[in-house]
């Protein structure tokens, strides 16, 4: 499995576009990844679901396993406990797994398992740590960005 260094985010940015670089294939990237969705939950014996509705942001899609129980907050609200996700940015087949489950906790193990079934098909996996490095990138729109998470894998 290859893993992302900084220079493969240097590459990826775009200097102009924000969501998608010009040319991106998003309907042949969607079969790749529904194409990996019964080896995933193989895998980790859990169901996902794919989001392919994602909008105004620099991915595109994401396959995400979540607790089918809502838990109550001490604040009064309640929260979807999220097992496992893996999140496919529109740039240079960029891909990362989160979590936010005290229910089930990720293991190092699983992750690296992950991380080699979604390589497989042609992803680069880039880790969290990386993610939470300062943005230093040169696309022009997004200096405020204060990581890179932000400028691959979240709303903009």
């Amino acid at each position: 499995m290859k893993t992302a260094k900084l220079d493969d985010l240097l590459v990826a940015d775009d200097p102009i576009e924000c969501e998608a670089p010009a040319g991106f294939d998003r309907l042949a990237t969607l079969a790749r990844i529904r194409r990996l969705l019964p080896e995933l939950e193989h895998l980790t014996g859990l169901p996902f679901k794919i989001d392919e509705q994602i909008q105004d942001a620099s991915f595109f899609a994401e396959l995400s396993a979540t607790d089918p129980t809502e838990r109550p907050l001490p604040s009064g609200g309640r929260c979807i406990e999220t097992f496992i996700c893996v999140r496919f940015s529109a740039f240079a087949n960029l891909f990362t797994i989160w979590t936010c489950s005290s229910v089930r906790p990720l293991t190092d193990d699983e992750r690296v398992q992950i991380a080699e079934l979604i390589s497989s098909a042609g992803f680069l996996y880039v880790p969290a740590e990386l993610l939470e490095s300062p943005y230093t990138g040169n696309n022009w729109h997004l200096q405020h960005l204060r990581n890179w998470w932000l400028r691959f894998f979240d709303y903009l």
